[in-house]
C-alpha cells in the first residue's frame, strides 16, 4: 500500500491501483466503464468505505456533485448557482446561465452585475489611469 496526498494506491493485477477505485469495481463486480470517475461523498480521499464513494459516469457529473454539494453547503440550497461578479449565490432563474463546453450549465451571473463590470471594464477614464499606474512601476 502506497500514500499520495490525497489517495491510497494498493497493488493490483501486478501493477497499482488507486484503492477507491478497486473498491469500487469490486462493488460493481465489473471494470469502470471508460470516463467514469469515482467520487468520495466527504471529500476524503482516503475514506474508501463503500457507502462513501459514489461511481460518476463522466467528469462533467463529478463536477456536477461537487457543485452542488458546495451550493447547498454555502447557501443552503443545491440548485442555486454563484455569480461570478458579486459572488453571491442565487436561484439560476435570477441569473443569466450558460452551458459550458461539455453541456452542463455552471457558469452565472446576475445581469446587472454583469453590466456593471463590463462598464468598469471599458470605462476609458479607469484605463487612462491604469496606464498611468503601469507606466510608473519601476520595471
Amino acid at each position: 500500500m502506497r500514500w499520495s496526498r490525497k489517495y491510497v494506491w494498493v497493488n493490483h493485477n501486478n501493477g497499482c491501483a488507486l484503492e477507491h477505485v478497486v473498491i469500487a469495481e469490486r462493488a460493481l463486480g465489473k471494470p469502470l466503464p471508460p470516463f467514469a470517475e469515482v467520487h468520495h461523498v466527504d471529500f476524503n480521499g482516503t475514506n474508501n468505505v463503500r457507502e462513501n464513494l459514489v461511481v460518476c459516469p463522466s467528469r462533467s457529473y463529478h463536477r456536477l456533485l461537487h457543485l452542488r454539494t458546495k451550493a447547498l453547503s454555502e447557501s443552503g440550497n443545491a440548485n442555486f448557482l454563484k455569480c461570478r461578479h458579486c459572488k453571491a449565490w442565487d436561484d439560476p432563474l435570477n441569473m443569466k446561465t450558460w452551458a459550458t463546453a461539455n453541456g452542463m450549465v455552471m457558469k452565472a451571473h446576475h445581469v446587472a452585475c454583469n453590466r456593471s463590470y463590463q462598464k468598469d471594464r471599458f470605462d476609458p477614464v479607469k484605463k487612462k489611469k491604469q496606464r498611468d499606474l503601469y507606466r510608473t512601476m519601476p520595471r
